[in-house]
């Protein structure tokens, strides 16, 4: 009988978890990401040899740059094309090797 209440206790307990994001946010997100990763390397002038995890955690690493690209895919997210391309002119650029 333990074992039954434990099973139904575990889950109500999931239930309970918020659902997670759908695969249509899930892909609107890592497009989201890879059009703002395509800006900067055109922006800094980086190559292709760089991988996008470097440039990620360049960026995000420096406060200020990290502000700037929130409030960027904020713009991307409203649609707002000139406080986005605005957004992203303002992130300064990392040496990056």
């Amino acid at each position: 009988m333990n074992l039954v209440t434990a099973a139904i206790g575990s889950l109500l307990l999931l239930s309970a978890l918020p659902a997670s994001a759908s695969p249509y946010q899930n892909l609107e997100y890592a497009l989201k990401e890879q059009k703002i990763i395509a800006d900067l390397r055109t922006h800094c002038t980086l190559g292709k040899n760089i991988p996008d995890e470097k440039i990620r955690s360049a960026f995000l690493s420096n406060e200020n740059s990290h502000k700037l690209i929130l409030a960027a895919a904020d713009a991307l997210s409203a649609d707002n094309q000139q406080a986005y391309a605005e957004s992203v002119e303002k992130i300064p650029c990392p040496d990056i090797r």
